[in-house]
């Protein structure tokens, strides 16, 4: 029984990424997470995100996290400082890799070590790269 509940929240997700208007590469990104056992949330329409991306933000293994394309991987690198004003005061990162910006932030303290955002910035590098 756990098993079928495995596949079926990733399913969910998935197709609230695709409802939400995320792009294949968002898609692609957080099929990595699920299939690496990292509980992937809703993704939503980001009320705030980064300026000529197009973004999606919600919530992986309990931290926040927001997923921005833009038109080319030099688009994206351009914002990646942005992201940073988005993670704020707390422990978080932005990426950039390929036209996709990763901005990740442990606003509630979730992950002291910073492994699972470890995790998550390297599966999100090793998918894009």
């Amino acid at each position: 029984m756990r098993r079928s509940l495995a596949v079926v929240v990733p399913a969910a997700a998935i197709a609230a990424l695709a409802a939400a208007g995320c792009s294949s590469s968002q898609e692609s990104v957080t099929r990595a997470w699920s299939d690496k056992g990292h509980a992937v949330g809703e993704l939503k329409p980001a009320a705030k995100g980064l300026p000529e991306g197009k973004c999606s933000a919600g919530t992986v293994d309990g931290l926040d996290v927001t997923l921005c394309e833009f038109g080319d991987a030099e688009a994206a690198k351009n914002a990646e400082e942005a992201g940073f004003d988005l993670v704020g005061k707390v422990v978080g990162s932005s990426v950039a890799a390929g036209k996709l910006v990763l901005v990740i932030a442990d606003t509630k303290k979730e992950d002291p070590s910073g492994r699972r955002m470890n995790e998550l910035v390297k599966l999100f590098r090793e998918r894009m790269d």
